[in-house]
Order: C-alpha cells, then structure tokens, then sequence
C-alpha cells in the first residue's frame, strides 16, 4: 500500500473542513500546536522513566524488554480490539498503512494467548514514530450491568473476583492494553484507549498507573451526538477516551438531545436485573465510525 507521509496545511484544512463544522475544525487546528510541541524525552530517559513505575509484566514481559527489538517500523494506523475498525478505516482512507486486531475477526488473534499477544506486540513495534496506536478493550466485566458478579470495587482496586472467567480474561486485556499504552508512549507512538464512561477499567491497575504517569489527556463522546436518527431514535451511550495528547479533545460531543428521548438500552428483568440491548453491547451500531476516526486521525496526520 502507498503511505502518504505529507500533507499540506490547505490541503489538511480543507480535509477537515469537509467532515466537520467551523467550530469543530477549529478545534482540531488548535490542538495541532500542542501535538507539535509535546515534551519530548530521549529514549534512555524513557527507558529509566518505565524501570521506576509499577508498569505491568505480561507474559513475563516488561515494556523495558521490547523496546528495542528489531523491527521494520512500517505502520502509521494500529488498532486492537478493532470491531468495526473505525479508527484502521479512517486511516486507510487518507492512503496510512494500517493493521486491525480483532478475535472476531480471526480467531488467532486471541490477545489473552501467548501467540495472539505476541502477534499484536508485533504490530505495536511495527508502528512507525508518530503513528497512532489506539484499542477499546473489552469491556463487559468492567460495567454495571455485571458488578455483583464481578464484583469490582475501591476495596480490591478494582480486579474484581479474579476466580470468574470474565474478570480474569477482562485484567489481562487491561493489563496488555497499559502495557502497549506504555510501550507505545517510549516509542514515539500516539496513543488513545477508549471505554464506556462507566467502565472501571481505566480505576484498575496497569491502566491507571498509565492514565497517572502518562499523565494522559481524558475526553468524553456520546453516540447520540454522531448520530443522525430522529429524536427517539438515538441511543444514549457515553465513551470516556485517555490519550497521550491532546488531540483527543477532538473527540468531545457532548449530549444535546432532549430528557427522556434515548432509545433504551437495556431491558429489565425479574428481580431488578437488567440485560444490555445486544444491539449496544456490542457495539455493532456505534456510527461515529467516520467521525471519531478521522478525529483521532486528522489532528496527527499534520505532523506526520
């Protein structure tokens, strides 16, 4: 695939101009300059910043390890836990080499095995400098909906009952997702991690120490903002975004609709329990797939 590396301030504008309102890509051309003008630090100093601070080892890895393995860096767009792959799309469309990671894609890329993670590691290394690196773990043992099973909580930090299968499986995606968010970071990469808002996951372990030390950027994005239904019609499901820059501000939408017109998304059972609409919880129907993805795409491809 070609890889377009450069693209012109007017024609940058342009682009933008295209998808998104006035205010909207002012926004964007805004945070341009702080992208441009992130901290940088020498890689030796990454190295000894990741050997002080509690990053999680997966598989017996830490990010120290493979920082400095050899590989091709030929990749701009990586994105784990794909779906849909609107963020790989995006990408894509704007002529960016890109790679998705989903398992239900392909069943090898498993990313709780030792084979599919290392699979994923690679397409993480192969991230060239100033690529984007961006993952929406699972995460169903991290809702409401399945806390008194999960049991996750300030008491235990949030890891839940590690003997139910979806809460060991949900903190070894989240240990890997801090764990790529800190390699990421020491290798030049842009990074961004997106759950729903209120999902624990970036209050558990790895994840959090990467939102404290990264001193990553947060930004909240509803569905009902990107979506064109008529009213009664929208869902109401919130996502909370942490970066590594502020170009995720980008992503902001807040709710406008009217009180009491969302689509439901949850049906309630006997006894008060609740069950997601398989709809959303999945995310099969999210249509900020252009919106989202060239937000997150756009600001950086400037100084790329």
């Amino acid at each position: 695939m070609h890889v377009q590396t450069n693209l012109s301030s007017e024609r940058f504008r342009s682009t933008v101009c295209s998808h998104f309102s006035q205010a909207t890509t002012s926004r964007f051309l805004g945070v341009l300059v702080h992208v441009a003008a992130m901290k940088r630090f020498e890689a030796n100093e990454k190295f000894h910043f990741l050997g002080l601070i509690e990053a999680p080892k997966v598989f017996g890895l830490t990010a120290c390890d493979v920082l400095n393995w050899p590989v091709e860096r030929d990749l701009d767009v990586v994105e784990l836990w794909a779906g849909k792959g609107s963020v790989a799309k995006a990408g894509d469309a704007l002529n960016l080499k890109v790679a998705e990671f989903d398992i239900l894609s392909k069943p090898e890329e498993n990313i709780t095995s030792v084979s599919g993670f290392r699979l994923a590691l690679d397409l993480v290394l192969r991230l060239r400098r100033l690529g984007l690196l961006h993952m929406a773990p699972v995460c169903s043992s991290f809702g409401f909906m399945n806390s008194s099973r999960c049991q996750r909580d300030e008491d235990n930090r949030f890891a839940g009952d590690w003997s139910y299968e979806k809460v060991h499986a949900g903190n070894v995606m989240a240990d890997i997702a801090a764990f790529f968010l800190f390699v990421g970071w020491a290798r030049d990469v842009h990074c961004s991690m997106e759950n729903p808002i209120g999902s624990t996951i970036f209050k558990y372990g790895g994840v959090k120490v990467a939102v404290d030390k990264l001193e990553l950027v947060e930004a909240l994005a509803y569905r009902c903002a990107y979506d064109d239904a008529p009213m009664g019609e929208r869902y109401l499901k919130g996502f909370k975004f942490f970066a590594t820059g502020a170009w995720i501000v980008a992503i902001r939408k807040p709710c406008k609709c009217k009180p009491k017109c969302h689509h439901p998304t949850v049906t309630k059972l006997d006894l008060g329990a609740v069950r997601g609409i398989e709809l959303i919880c999945l995310l099969v129907d999210f249509l900020y797939e252009l919106a989202f993805g060239s937000a997150a795409i756009l600001p950086l491809y400037m100084v790329m």
